[in-house]
């Protein structure tokens, strides 16, 4: 395992492993153009159906992924990535989610997983 250098990345990846581990999926997201009002928004919109996002360094949610021996594809985790993670019922946050990328086209899924099995960016729309 790599050495983490400062205690807030310690933090980081203790709570995505800590999410990891209750989460059924998880799908991420290509962030670049919103403004922090609409990840904001974003945010809310989730965590009212009982999902959470958050936005993770790829190097830190690989090593979470590994740790807890999640599924992930390693092609998804380039540039900035939030992570919508679910855990019980995923579709509400997918219904939100959707009507969310509809308003942001700028905003793209580039995959996820659900229980265990990985999701190309087209399955994590669907």
């Amino acid at each position: 395992m790599k050495t983490i250098p400062t205690v807030k990345k310690v933090t980081a990846l203790e709570q995505t492993k800590e999410r990891l581990g209750r989460a059924n999926g998880y799908v991420v997201l290509d962030y670049r153009g919103l403004t922090v009002k609409e990840i904001t928004l974003l945010r809310r919109s989730l965590r009212a159906t009982g999902a959470e996002t958050a936005v993770i360094k790829n190097t830190l949610f690989r090593m979470a992924a590994a740790e807890t021996k999640t599924a992930y594809d390693d092609a998804v985790f380039h540039g900035p990535s939030a992570v919508v993670f679910t855990f019980d019922d995923v579709t509400a946050p997918a219904k939100v989610l959707a009507a969310f990328l509809k308003e942001h086209p700028k905003v793209h899924v580039k995959g996820g997983a659900y229980e265990n099995t990985t999701l190309n960016e087209e399955q994590g729309k669907a």
